[in-house]
């Protein structure tokens, strides 16, 4: 005897958590920008993994290529 019964999977991501944070913050009150800086240097966990995920599939990353242009070497001679 044969069985037709429609079997339904259920599919649990259990590791994967909602992270709170805006990748996009930025301080804008006195009190952050005296605790953060103005750049807000600390690592944002959410901007990280979203620009890891960017990376990934091949997508444009906004983030800074050169930080220090006086240290870059240049290739012609100065005079």
């Amino acid at each position: 005897m044969l069985s037709y019964q429609v079997t339904c999977p259920k599919l649990g991501l259990c590791y994967l958590q909602v992270i709170d944070l805006d990748p996009f913050w930025e301080p804008t009150t006195e009190e952050e920008y005296m605790h953060y800086g103005e750049k807000a240097d600390s690592e944002n966990l959410a901007r990280r993994y979203m620009n890891e995920v960017r990376r990934r599939k091949g997508l444009k990353v906004d983030e800074k290529i050169v930080e220090f242009a006086e240290k870059q070497r240049t290739l012609s001679k100065n005079k």
